[in-house]
């Protein structure tokens, strides 16, 4: 068995999830990139290993972490994974808010606990979370928004409950240039077309996947050795406005 370190990205075949993918490979891990495609979505760095996963489903879940053993022990858990509705008062009543909730918070907390006790000392969880949890006024995230504060919420108690031995932290991610698909790029495309996302952020433009990803392979880092339970916020300065 390897004993290179182990490092699983959910949601990895996506444009964050491959950029992180590919940051986590060049710092030296074994990456495994797990979605709930049957093949993934985007091109992925030769040596990043690809694994089918629906964290909807505890079976997959299971199946995911036997895969992970079969190639060592798990250094880095990084939840990159999540889906964006878009929902008013109205739509909430339907199918969409349950599905935002088991996908958002509920597979955070799946793939999390099925990790964790498997996690080397000095380990470390990154979970993706969103300018949304902290903020009101993006029209059509009211799910979206509750599933992410609800990840922040999950940061602080599994930091809490698994230090010292792994540190948990989120990332608040802000206007990305590639944004999630579906809803996401139809809600980005109606603000782009009017400049209305631009001029919410101070730093001038939108964020780059490697501003994340980069953000990602800190947290990784022994340089990061005492931050947990915190959500680290990269949007340009959205939520200081």
């Amino acid at each position: 068995m390897s004993t290179q370190q182990v490092a699983v990205v959910t949601g990895g075949t996506g444009s964050l999830g491959s950029a992180i993918c590919g940051a986590l490979a060049e710092a030296g891990y074994r990456v495994l990139a797990a979605d709930v495609t049957d093949e993934p979505r985007t091109p992925l760095p030769d040596t990043v290993e690809y694994v089918r996963l629906d964290v909807a489903s505890v079976e997959s879940v299971r199946h995911l972490v036997a895969e992970v053993l079969s190639r060592g022990t798990p250094h880095v858990l990084v939840n990159a994974h999540g889906v964006l509705h878009e929902t008013t008062i109205e739509t909430m009543l339907g199918e969409e808010l349950e599905e935002t909730l088991v996908i958002n918070v509920a597979g955070v907390a799946r793939v999390s606990a099925a990790l964790a006790p498997h996690l080397a000392a000095g380990s470390s969880i990154t979970t993706l979370s969103s300018i949304a949890a902290r903020i009101g006024r993006l029209p059509g995230s009211a799910a979206y928004a509750a599933s992410k504060a609800g990840v922040e919420g999950l940061t602080r108690s599994l930091a809490c409950s698994l230090a010292p031995r792994v540190r948990v932290n989120a990332i608040g991610v802000g206007f990305v240039e590639t944004p999630m698909r579906g809803d996401g790029e139809l809600m980005r495309s109606r603000a782009t077309d009017t400049g209305a996302t631009l001029r919410e952020v101070p730093m001038g433009r939108l964020a780059r996947v490697g501003d994340i990803a980069g953000v990602v392979r800190f947290l990784a880092s022994d340089a990061a050795s005492y931050i947990t339970g915190t959500t680290i916020m990269v949007d340009g300065g959205v939520t200081a406005r």
